[in-house]
């Protein structure tokens, strides 16, 4: 749910969510939906966005850049979903 980060989450929260709706972007697309989130309000400016996760009632929202890092990018975004919250607690 922010700026660049590649790390995955912690095992706690590192598991398929059935409720997360997946959506490939362009990387463009994905710096203009993901500045709008509420964890990047939080957080202060650190670079690009890789991808980013909305709750909406049970459903989870993910959106991922297409790039190479994609696979980690969705497992990060998921353990969002799953709870971890964005100051990325181990």
């Amino acid at each position: 749910m922010g700026a660049i980060s590649t790390d995955l989450p912690p095992a706690r929260f590192d598991h398929p969510n059935p409720a997360a709706i997946v959506e490939v972007m362009s990387f463009a697309e994905i710096q203009q939906l993901c500045a709008g989130s509420v964890a990047a309000k939080d957080m202060p400016a650190r670079g690009a966005y890789l991808g980013c996760s909305f709750r909406s009632g049970p459903v989870c929202f993910v959106y991922i850049a297409r790039i190479p890092e994609m696979e980690t990018t969705r497992r990060h975004e998921i353990g969002h979903c799953n709870g971890w919250s964005p100051r990325h607690e181990r």
